[in-house]
């Protein structure tokens, strides 16, 4: 009978325990990685996100004197999807293209 208890008593907090530790390990599973680059000099020449491998989300490239180079959107695939606009050194937008799931849709 104590045998009975005991089991009915631990059970559901080992199952808590247990998914409560799969939740945390989803979440950071789903977390995207932030890569930096920079130039010999320190200043930043690139920012992505990536997630699984993959580069999602707004990538930025700048010129060394800081001023924007280009923006991209890339979806979760890992594929252009969105405006992407590069910049000439003075940070003028010089052209804007459209894609779609990586293909060129517009310039």
């Amino acid at each position: 009978m104590w045998f009975l208890l005991i089991v009915f008593f631990f059970c559901p907090v080992l199952v808590h325990a247990q998914s409560t530790e799969l939740a945390a390990q989803a979440a950071e599973a789903v977390k995207p990685e932030v890569r930096k680059e920079t130039y010999p000099g320190g200043q930043l020449k690139s920012k992505a996100f990536y997630l699984n491998g993959k580069k999602v989300g707004i990538y930025k490239e700048y010129w060394e004197s800081g001023a924007i180079r280009m923006k991209a959107e890339y979806n979760n695939e890992g594929l252009l999807d969105g405006q992407l606009k590069q910049h000439d050194q003075n940070g003028v937008l010089q052209s804007i293209e459209y894609y779609s799931n990586g293909q060129k849709v517009a310039q």
